[in-house]
Formats: C-alpha cells, structure tokens, sequence
C-alpha cells in the first residue's frame, strides 16, 4: 500500500491519467495521502493485534486461553 501511494503521487506530478487505465469513477480515487494514512493505520493496526497476541502468550493467567489468543490476529485478515 505504501509503494501504491508513491505510485499515485507519481502518476499526479506526471498527469498520467490512472483513473481511466484503472477503470475508478472520476472524483472517487483516493489522493496518495489518504492511500498512505490508510496504509499506516493497517499497519498500526496488525502491529497492535500481533504485540497483544504475543503478550497474551507470554502471561501465565492467558495462555490458558490459548484459542483466544489465536483469534486476535485472525481479526486483521478477513
């Protein structure tokens, strides 16, 4: 996702018209921005249930719940 917001941004400062090859309705293409923020928050995201996940594996109390602890990082995936 990040090298396609590099992309968006090099295809603006060209005027390469990626929205007809791509086939996106005029006005609804997200700008390299919003593609990068995305980008990043997926990532803070799978971080933050991979983190979780290991922590919840190390702690006594939780690793009974072993299922449970392999459920959270599934969540990022569907």
């Amino acid at each position: 996702m990040t090298v396609y917001s590099a992309n968006v941004y090099i295809w603006r400062r060209f005027k390469i018209n990626y929205t007809f090859i791509f086939g996106f309705k005029e006005g609804a293409e997200l700008g390299y921005r919003e593609v990068f923020l995305l980008s990043s928050g997926l990532a803070v995201l799978s971080l933050a249930a991979v983190l979780s996940n290991l922590d919840m594996e190390m702690d006594q109390r939780t690793k009974s719940f072993s299922a449970f602890t392999e459920l959270v990082p599934l969540g990022l995936v569907t």
